[in-house]
């Protein structure tokens, strides 16, 4: 199981000051684990108290979708990452 750690800022459940209105998701694609696994559940993802209303306005779509969204609210374009894979000399451009 991952740590509760925001997907969105990084920020510890610890160093929350809001903390009771932080928490785990459950987004569609929720697959809980088999008992006796050490992996993290798909489709589960913790968020800090900043995020978490907005997440859980998303949980009936796809986490990653759900992401998607979050990160185009939140995160700086230039900090979004994606999962494609570019080639290298690509990644030297700043577009």
């Amino acid at each position: 199981m991952k740590p509760a750690i925001c997907k969105v800022c990084g920020t510890y459940s610890a160093d929350d000051n809001e903390i009771s209105k932080a928490g785990w998701i459950e987004f569609i694609d929720y697959k809980p684990e088999e008992k006796n696994s050490i992996s993290h559940p798909e489709g589960l993802e913790y968020f800090c108290s900043k995020h978490f209303s907005h997440a859980n306005q998303l949980k009936h779509k796809k986490m990653n979708d759900a992401l998607v969204e979050l990160a185009m609210l939140f995160v700086p374009e230039k900090h979004v990452v994606t999962d494609i894979k570019s080639s290298w000399w690509k990644r030297f451009l700043k577009i």
